[in-house]
């Protein structure tokens, strides 16, 4: 590989190769910004002539925007394993920087050349090596975080879906389709969080969630735990909360029966007592109507008892006054009968004198 050394930082040096593409390397003491660098040999050139022909050369092939678009880091792809590496993307998605955010990232990273390789096919670069490696087993429960860091929301999720399949892909090849992936999207600001706390944003995220489920963390000890351990503790807790909240329901679902239960019984109570007053009313009612049926019968009764005696004295009376008429006519027919027979007897009697 022979590119232009553009700079050095950390231990690195970066190049840039004919075809615009960059590379990371490791620094030597004799390599110098500006030379142009072999991996098998070294050769000194005038520094500033170098320079200024490869940033001619870029710039009068891509542009100056273009060249702008293709070296600045558009976005941050992190992932986690225990290796923690991340990768620095342009704005074609092609990865321009690596950075191991921790020795075994380093490990993992440093015989590889992922720069210049589309983040998904250096992503799936890392999978094979850990796996080589043996930081992903299939004895073991795998867990691998993908974490993207940008300020451009929609971009983010663009690069994290398509990251996130592309580790599942490669997982799958590997025989290791039951990892569980984590898949996370933060903006830069808390990139550079991460970055002052010393850990990967993916890190720090999931040890944010282990926070939040009210586990007593201590961040240091849980920043230099594989993904897989850190997971099991937060899917513990998970588990915990829900049986926890299982518990809860049935225990809220048995008060509800009973209360249910008790206005069952309170009801049932309330309808035998209204049905007995019912009874009782109709019973009182019927009653009433007894009474008062009976109490008309009295009154007519009594009715008749009290006209009954006048009736009859009155028919007594005037039949009285019937009989009395009666024997005064006879008694007046008798006189007259007499006062007949009388004048007869003096009609027939000779003459005397």
């Amino acid at each position: 590989m022979k590119g232009i050394v553009l700079e050095k930082k950390d231990g690195y040096a970066v190049l840039v190769d004919k075809q615009g593409k960059f590379h990371k390397v490791k620094d030597k003491n004799d390599i110098v910004v500006g030379s142009e660098y072999e991996r098998s040999m070294f050769l000194r050139l005038n520094k500033g002539l170098v320079f200024k022909v490869s940033a001619l050369m870029i710039a009068g092939t891509l542009g100056i925007f273009g060249y702008n678009a293709y070296a600045v880091p558009n976005a941050y792809v992190s992932l986690d394993i225990n290796p923690s590496v991340e990768l620095a993307t342009n704005s074609f998605g092609t990865v321009i920087d690596v950075n191991p955010l921790n020795e075994d990232g380093e490990k993992l990273s440093e015989d590889l050349t992922l720069e210049g390789q589309k983040v998904e096919d250096a992503l799936q670069t890392l999978i094979v090596e850990a796996k080589t490696e043996g930081y992903l087993d299939e004895s073991l429960d795998n867990a691998v975080a993908v974490t993207v860091s940008t300020d451009d929301e929609a971009k983010g999720e663009d690069i994290l879906q398509s990251a996130e399949e592309a580790v599942k892909s490669e997982l799958e090849n590997q025989n290791l389709e039951n990892a569980e992936i984590i898949a996370q999207n933060i903006n830069t600001e808390r990139h550079k969080e991460a970055e002052r706390l010393g850990i990967s944003p993916g890190k720090m995220l999931l040890i944010e969630k282990l926070k939040a489920a009210d586990l007593e963390v201590n961040d240091e000890e849980y920043a230099n735990k594989p993904v897989r351990e850190i997971m099991k503790a937060l899917n513990a807790k998970r588990a915990e909360d829900r049986a926890e909240a299982k518990e809860i329901k049935k225990d809220a679902k048995k008060d509800k029966d009973s209360s249910v239960e008790d206005n069952s019984l309170l009801g049932g109570t309330e309808q035998s007592s209204n049905e007995a007053v019912t009874e009782e009313k109709v019973e009182t009612k019927s009653i009433n109507k007894n009474d008062e049926k009976q109490s008309e019968k009295t009154t007519e009764v009594k009715s008749k008892a009290n006209n009954s005696p006048s009736d009859n004295s009155q028919k007594g009376q005037q039949q009285s006054e019937n009989d009395n008429s009666n024997s005064q006519e006879k008694s007046n027919n008798s006189k007259d009968k007499e006062n007949n027979a009388s004048e007869k007897s003096k009609g027939n009697k000779p003459n005397g004198k």
